[in-house]
């Protein structure tokens, strides 16, 4: 079973269930499913295309979990980086993991424009 399948899988078996809980907020395996599509079919609708690799820049959040499945779906490869990486240290990993496209939270906007002169994919 893929990672993605797992999901879809909960998804129908468990729809109205709490999967995931971030702060105050929280989400059924029917709302992270689709969350995670919704970021698949979007990436997809940008030009990526399978064996891709997305590179993800933020904290532990809900949006993490949704890169991680959405990608899984889609048949992206994931790069996770470091949300206490300078923007050097992420700018390098971005560079030399040939990251097709950055996905970052609010909170990493500093850090991605500083990342920006240094990485192609981040302009």
């Amino acid at each position: 079973m893929l990672i993605g399948d797992m999901l879809r899988r909960d998804a129908r078996l468990f729809t109205h269930k709490v999967s995931l809980v971030d702060g105050n907020r929280s989400f059924t395996y029917w709302e992270l499913n689709e969350r995670a599509n919704r970021l698949a079919n979007a990436l997809a609708a940008l030009g990526m295309k399978k064996g891709d690799r997305i590179a993800f820049m933020g904290n532990n959040s809900h949006q993490f979990v949704e890169y991680y499945f959405g990608c899984a779906k889609a048949g992206f490869v994931t790069v996770p980086v470091n949300a206490r990486f300078s923007a050097d240290e992420a700018a390098y990993l971005v560079n030399h993991s040939e990251s097709a496209a950055p996905i970052f939270t609010e909170e990493m906007e500093t850090t991605v424009g500083r990342m920006r002169p240094n990485t192609p994919v981040a302009r």
